[in-house]
């Protein structure tokens, strides 16, 4: 009966043709410390094929350029279920040709998600979602990527010279005995 329930969803007929068109606007999301740090996250409003805005989105890339992290996918109630999140994330594929993380579904997009890691559709690949425990560790990835602030690197240069300080001042005095 599962089986059946598969052949027949309305996921089935997708294809890539039968998406809508949609046109993405961009801008860089500004305000606070970013996942994908030390690159931008971006603001996407989505339109339909008659230039009209029918949701938004809130994505990154990742700093080694593997992958397209997707916080966000807000169609507006009257714009659902009519394919516009699925072309959007075909579109991000389109533009990066990279595959796409979700961060931290939640309950009501559960189901889309679910559905979009098992289309496949084209060459578009999700992955499972990433969850908010497993971000510092999904980080740490680019740590060597982000420049390290100047107070900080003073800081780690003083450290250094007082031991280094102190080694010579302790070898000045062990000669003099």
């Amino acid at each position: 009966m599962k089986l059946m329930k598969i052949l027949f969803s309305p996921w089935s007929r997708i294809t890539r043709r039968s998406l809508p068109v949609v046109e993405v606007r961009l801008s860089i999301k500004e305000g606070a410390q970013t996942f994908v740090e030390p690159n931008p996250d971006f603001r996407a409003n989505i339109l339909n094929g008659s230039m009209q805005e029918v949701g938004t989105a809130t994505f990154g890339k990742s700093p080694l350029d593997d992958t397209i992290y997707v916080y966000q996918i807000d169609v507006y109630p009257q714009h659902r279920r009519r394919g516009y999140a699925l072309a959007f994330l075909c579109w991000l594929y389109n533009e990066h040709q990279l595959p796409i993380t979700p961060i931290h579904i939640v309950g009501s997009a559960n189901g889309f998600w679910h559905a979009a890691c098992r289309l496949g559709v084209g060459p578009l690949v999700v992955r499972d979602d990433l969850r908010v425990s497993e971000m510092d560790e999904e980080k740490a990835r680019w740590a060597h990527l982000i420049p390290e602030p100047e107070y900080m690197r003073l800081q780690r240069l003083c450290a250094g010279l007082k031991s280094h300080e102190m080694k010579f001042i302790s070898d000045s005095q062990s000669k003099k005995t």
